[in-house]
């Protein structure tokens, strides 16, 4: 993956990552907690989806094109790598 588009997927972990930031996005989940078994795996699931599809979007943005799947591939190594930090930053904001 280009420098560029490596630092938009990291920008926009890190975004996601701001307290006040997740809090707004599993705010909904609340909502849904009756059907919710693990309430940190499904926030890690919300969390994910919300990068994941910010990232999708600014690489289409960033080189007006739809990422190919190693693009793709390459965001979900990254998420991969970082999954202990995001699961560390739901945890504190759900307690």
């Amino acid at each position: 993956m280009e420098p560029l588009l490596r630092g938009i997927v990291e920008k926009a972990i890190d975004n996601t990552l701001e307290p006040e930031t997740l809090v707004g996005y599993l705010r909904g989940m609340r909502a849904l907690k009756p059907h919710i078994s693990n309430e940190e795996d499904a926030a890690f699931g919300i969390v994910f989806g919300y990068i994941f599809g910010a990232s999708y979007f600014s690489i289409f943005i960033a080189c007006k094109r739809v990422p190919t799947s190693e693009e793709l591939g390459e965001v979900v190594d990254i998420l991969a790598r970082r999954a202990s930090e995001i699961k560390s930053a739901i945890s504190k904001v759900l307690t």
